[in-house]
């Protein structure tokens, strides 16, 4: 769902204040629940291994890592509050989460961290 929205955006730069904004703060919500998860000791296995049990999901999930936490790739039309907040705090929690993903995987991040 993340990346579809991401994708619209990208296309359909008319998008309503309001509809960037709650679209931001679902995004950084997501973002947090998912780094709560990999870092609980309990979930974090078991919550990996789903996110990257299919071929087609680990794909989705990198991708996703990726393009949150690279902060040039924000479209910055909107109000200032939810742009802060995508410069900031999206991209810290997406970096986060990237590297949890990551390490689960067996990737190193020198070769990922483009």
């Amino acid at each position: 769902m993340v990346v579809s929205e991401m994708d619209t955006e990208e296309v359909n730069s008319s998008v309503p204040p309001e509809i960037f904004r709650e679209r931001t703060l679902l995004i950084r919500e997501a973002l947090i629940l998912l780094n709560r998860l990999v870092s609980n000791p309990q979930y974090s296995t078991p919550v990996l291994r789903i996110l990257t049990n299919s071929r087609d999901t680990a794909c989705l999930t990198v991708d996703i890592t990726k393009r949150l936490s690279c902060s040039d790739k924000w479209l910055w039309q909107h109000d200032s509050t939810a742009r802060q907040m995508r410069e900031s705090k999206i991209v810290v929690l997406a970096r986060v989460f990237r590297k949890r993903v990551f390490t689960f995987l067996g990737y190193t991040m020198s070769w990922t961290s483009s």
